[in-house]
């Protein structure tokens, strides 16, 4: 079964969450500033995730999502695929520098802001198929992958002020 398939003008204030997908990365920046490495690869208890896999994760999100975005514009009705996301962490997590993940997932974000603000109304409606969710408009997606960031963005300002940083 598919999800209804809203339009911009259909989604709860869509200017807010414009607005919301457009300040990610200033906020991501600030959640992550005065970090330090050792602060970023602390682990609190047994099996607690570290800031630093919670950005890479966020990092790879917006590389997915971007590609997705384009790929629901580009080819509509096409089965978009699959990634393994912790064979994806696991590769890309023991390198990353904090100050260029914010980077790269700023230039993302930036670019891909700029591409569905001039869209017009119709082209939200492209659809595609994903592999785990079904039928998937653009605008659904957009919506989704917008509250998953500020939920990860959230959670690593959570993290921080459990631990006093």
């Amino acid at each position: 079964m598919s999800a209804p398939t809203p339009s911009p003008d259909s989604l709860p204030d869509f200017e807010d969450l414009w607005r919301t997908y457009h300040g990610a990365p200033d906020r991501l920046a600030s959640a992550v500033r005065g970090l330090s490495d050792e602060q970023a690869d602390r682990a609190e208890t047994v099996g607690a995730t570290t800031v630093r896999l919670m950005i890479a994760r966020l990092v790879d999100d917006e590389l997915v999502s971007a590609a997705t975005m384009r790929r629901l514009l580009a080819e509509p009705g096409v089965d978009l695929p699959d990634h393994d996301a912790e064979a994806w962490l696991e590769a890309s997590a023991p390198t990353l520098r904090l100050d260029v993940a914010v980077q790269a997932f700023t230039g993302l974000r930036r670019l891909t802001a700029a591409l569905l603000r001039a869209l017009p109304e119709a082209a939200w409606m492209h659809n595609a198929v994903h592999p785990r969710g079904g039928r998937v408009t653009l605008a659904q997606h957009f919506l989704s992958h917008t509250l998953q960031t500020e939920a990860a963005i959230a959670g690593i300002l959570a993290g921080r002020r459990a631990r006093n940083w």
